[in-house]
């Protein structure tokens, strides 16, 4: 979760903040109520129950907050700045790949070959990148060619 608050607060376009905290907003919620049903499940005192959710909703604003520093100073071309920005949203996409494809689309396909799964995981890679794919033909449309 620190990754999340990480790749929004390092962001510079509004219109991509607000675009990835919906996605994250959405994401998070079925991560809470996923995490919450274990931790009852496994745990029986609630108190550590709540101090785990507490740190959970607690971390992602931390990476928050590391994004926006880095990314608030005001000088352009800042190398120092480029390349922290860089490194860490390198580590943000790595561990989100990671999460996917060795956390849960391993768990998915366990060694079973189920077609209706296999459909379902490229039919949604197909729709996600049509979707990004004509978002970007949309931004393209709005860029000014000047003579």
């Amino acid at each position: 979760m620190l990754f999340d608050g990480l790749a929004l607060g390092l962001q510079k376009e509004d219109s991509k903040v607000v675009q990835l905290l919906g996605a994250l907003a959405v994401h998070r919620s079925f991560v809470a109520f996923s995490i919450g049903s274990k931790l009852v499940e496994t745990i029986q005192s609630m108190a550590i129950v709540m101090g785990f959710l507490t740190l959970f909703f607690v971390v992602s604003p931390l990476g928050l907050i590391v994004g926006i520093v880095i990314t608030s100073t005001n000088e352009t071309g800042n190398l120092s700045k480029d390349l922290a920005s860089a490194i860490l949203q390198g580590i943000a996409t790595g561990t989100f790949m990671y999460v996917t494809f060795f956390e849960v689309l391993f768990k998915e396909f366990p060694g079973t070959r189920d077609l209706r799964k296999t459909v379902a995981l490229v039919v949604g890679f197909v729709v996600i990148a049509a979707v990004k794919f004509l978002d970007n033909i949309r931004g393209a449309d709005k860029i000014e060619v000047r003579d």
